[in-house]
């Protein structure tokens, strides 16, 4: 942020980038990366980055997918390591889509990168407490992921 700011009219600025709102649907997806964070320095959660291959005005746009795993290994960083119960997001998603049973001790989010994945794209309109935001505020996520059902994966 520019120090130098001129405050006109107001008495604050706005930090950060606006998060995209893609209307809602079903696009492709490829995977770029992870990191693991702790969220609130409390809650370990994968941070899975994805970019939009579907044809169009979104093509190019990045999103991310969140997902809550049991502990970190290690601190967390990019391409950080982590424990995933069998129940979870993560695990439900991943294993449909590498068709095999990982190893006990290990998920290796780096074979999802030659796929071709489909997104279910939802539209965020309302906070944590279901209170409606302001349409400025809506934002999309990723609910689920899946393999691409018109290509051939190899």
């Amino acid at each position: 942020m520019n120090a130098n700011v001129e405050f006109a009219d107001s008495d604050g600025v706005i930090i950060g980038d606006k998060p995209l709102c893609l209307p809602a649907g079903i696009y492709r997806l490829r995977f770029d990366d992870w990191e693991t964070v702790n969220y609130f320095n409390r809650q370990p959660k994968v941070v899975c980055r994805f970019t939009v291959c579907t044809e169009g005005e979104w093509f190019g746009a990045k999103l991310a997918r969140w997902y809550n795993v049991k502990a970190l290994v290690g601190r967390a960083r990019m391409r950080g390591r982590f424990k995933v119960a069998w129940g979870q997001d993560l695990a439900r998603e991943y294993l449909p889509l590498v068709g095999t049973v990982p190893r006990k001790d290990g998920i290796a989010l780096s074979r999802l990168k030659p796929l071709l994945l489909e997104g279910v794209i939802e539209t965020v309109t309302s906070d944590r407490r279901q209170r409606a935001l302001h349409p400025s505020l809506h934002y999309s996520v990723i609910r689920q992921i899946r393999l691409s059902r018109d290509v051939t994966q190899t």
